[in-house]
């Protein structure tokens, strides 16, 4: 790992670690192949679930996963908010792998691909709130063809486009998701939403 930096708030070697009720806050990792401001995986399964991450961020050329960056395993991500992350590529997160994601908010975050999320292999993405984030809100990498399942999640109004190289799922809408007070860390649903 020379001349890089991996895993800002917590790094993961061929482990399957349980990551639970965590906040990751101002976390960095820099350097130009510098991966995971929050947290870094590489080849492992781990379940990350009910955390927040937020303001962390990694720089350099090509650095990716500001909020959490999974290489390679089959990860869970479930449950979590990512906020107000950045990373040239994946914002919030950068998935390469065989992972279920679902059931997370990424809003506000930022990279030139992906600024909420950015995937890479077969990924079954569901129930997310990906919104307002600066880049596009689901990316995935235009060099390979991974299978994608995703469905039912709310893609609206991030700045590069909702979605690149990839297609909306069936059931998936692009509507304000009427969050109570993201200003203020509120990130659960209005009544009205």
């Amino acid at each position: 790992y020379e001349g890089e930096s991996l895993g800002g708030g917590f790094f993961s070697l061929t482990g399957s670690p349980i990551i639970m009720n965590n906040i990751f806050a101002g976390n960095s990792a820099s350097g130009d192949s510098a991966a995971g401001g929050g947290i870094y995986s590489w080849w492992g399964d781990p379940i990350i679930q009910n955390n927040l991450f937020i303001n962390n961020s990694v720089s350099g050329n090509y650095g990716s996963g500001g909020g959490v960056d999974i290489w390679l395993g089959s990860p869970i991500i479930e449950n979590n908010i990512f906020t107000s992350n950045s990373a040239s590529t994946g914002g919030g997160a950068f998935i390469s792998g065989n992972s279920i994601i679902q059931n997370n908010t990424f809003v506000n975050n930022s990279a030139s691909a992906g600024g909420g999320l950015y995937i890479n292999g077969n990924q079954v993405i569901r129930n997310n709130i990906v919104a307002n984030n600066a880049g596009s809100g689901i990316a995935i990498s235009s060099f390979d063809n991974p299978e994608i399942n995703l469905d039912y999640n709310d893609v609206w109004n991030n700045s590069g486009g909702n979605y690149a190289y990839v297609t909306p799922g069936t059931h998936d809408i692009s509507a304000d998701p009427l969050l109570v007070d993201p200003i203020n860390s509120n990130y659960h649903l209005a009544p009205n939403s």
